[in-house]
């Protein structure tokens, strides 16, 4: 869901990479929900929520502490692992913003998959900052890798896990991890086919949408390349803005 205030301010950071010639086109997610509620109308499965938390326990736990513990790895998994996350995240029904936010990822999914070349998704409280190393750069040098990622771009709110390969891309330290680690939908980027296979999994969501697309992505076998500061900061973690399910219940 679009926090109209906030546009402005959004269209004039990416329009400075479109400057610098980091991305070609812009397009703005901005309709009412009902122009994208396909997804939600025919995909929603709230009686699988417990199974889609146990599947998707080893991420959900880490995501819980990775903020503290810079250091942790992905826990190993027993029984009281999944029934601890089950006391965090007991089975509840989605709320119409979480259901709003499933549906417009679910859009740009589709519009990736259309098209040519790597997409680059904005949520809108993306704050990009200009310093050096640049996010200019760092699009510029993801759009030359083939192999299908899930490139996770978001700020290090939520730190990595102390796996996968460190590789350093235009000035960016990263992490190639066997599996894709979702940690929020802030900023990531996709080619035209890695979107197309997370369409083609067409499986069924419970979960709000980023637990839903890590489901996803630890399903296919996708493989992740994740950036420890890639510029991109997310405004609603940082105290630069208020949370879109914020606003939305101010606006109630």
């Amino acid at each position: 869901m679009l926090a109209p205030i906030r546009l402005p301010g959004l269209l004039a950071r990416i329009s400075d990479l479109r400057d610098k010639g980091a991305i070609d086109d812009i397009r703005v997610i901005e309709k009412d929900d009902n122009a994208y509620d396909e997804y939600s109308s025919t995909k929603y499965a709230p009686e699988q929520w417990e199974t889609h938390i146990a599947l998707g326990a080893p991420y959900f736990s880490y995501n819980l502490v990775g903020g503290h513990r810079p250091t942790a790895s992905f826990p190993v998994l027993y029984g009281n692992v999944i029934s601890g996350l089950s006391n965090i995240f007991p089975p509840r029904r989605l709320t119409k913003v979480e259901h709003s936010i499933t549906d417009r990822h679910h859009f740009v999914l589709q519009q990736i998959s259309y098209s040519e070349g790597l997409g680059v998704v904005f949520e809108d409280d993306v704050v990009i900052k200009r310093e050096s190393p640049s996010p200019a750069r760092l699009l510029a040098g993801i759009a030359r890798i083939t192999k299908p990622y899930y490139f996770d771009l978001c700020d290090t709110t939520i730190h990595l896990p102390e796996l996968g390969k460190k590789l350093q891309i235009a000035g960016h330290s990263s992490r190639s991890l066997k599996h894709a680690f979702v940690r929020t939908l802030q900023t990531y980027a996709l080619s035209q086919g890695t979107a197309k296979m997370l369409m083609n999994a067409n499986i069924p969501y419970s979960l709000p949408a980023d637990m839903h697309l890590q489901i996803i992505a630890d399903k296919i076998g996708l493989p992740g390349l994740s950036f420890y500061e890639s510029g991109f900061l997310h405004g609603s973690k940082v105290g630069l803005f208020s949370s879109t399910t914020d606003l939305h219940k101010k606006s109630l």
